[in-house]
């Protein structure tokens, strides 16, 4: 483009649409690049890096897609959103994903499992504790939300809340980082 920093600006396009597009209307050559920039993995980086490798290589991965009608369920939100204090944490949709799942896990117990490959046992846990992915300037972290199943809506929410700005600003303890 023939504007600032190489922008592409209307009177290029109407040039390229008249068909007059000239010099302004052709791409520059790319230029190749060489070499590798090698950037340290420390810290918290590192520990990411290292537990999203033993998670792709542990857990057994499925993806699944359903299409949901979440009319009413949104009419509930609102609802019950209208009706708490100001001040108070106003439910978003993730709560009452915990809250269904927390449902659904009372059913399916077989999905609160971890593999304990050195003993080969499947630990099947009565807890449940929900990782709630989290974006910092760190990068991605999962503060956990303990004992969803004996949380209220609300609490879940607030705790949802607490947890990832606790996360967010680098102030979440090792036992609230772990544990899902």
């Amino acid at each position: 483009g023939s504007g600032p920093g190489g922008r592409i600006s209307a009177q290029d396009l109407e040039a390229v649409i008249s068909g007059k597009g000239g010099a302004a209307a052709r791409p520059a050559a790319a230029t190749r690049r060489q070499g590798v920039e090698e950037i340290r993995i420390i810290g918290v980086r590192r520990v990411i890096a290292e537990r999203m490798l033993a998670a792709k290589r542990n857990i057994p991965h499925f993806a699944y897609v359903e299409e949901v009608d979440v009319t009413e369920l949104e009419a509930l939100r609102q609802y019950l959103n209208s009706r708490q204090p100001k001040g108070t944490t106003s439910l978003t949709y993730l709560p009452f994903l915990v809250a269904a799942l927390v449902r659904v896990i009372e059913k399916f117990p077989q999905v609160n499992a971890t593999h304990d490959a050195e003993r080969n046992l499947i630990l099947r846990h009565s807890a449940v504790h929900v990782g709630v992915a989290t974006q910092t300037p760190d990068g991605l972290k999962v503060p956990v939300v303990k004992h969803a199943e004996a949380r209220s809506l609300h609490d879940i929410a607030a705790e949802i809340r607490r947890v990832s700005e606790a996360a967010r600003s680098n102030k979440a303890t090792r036992d609230e980082l772990t544990g899902s």
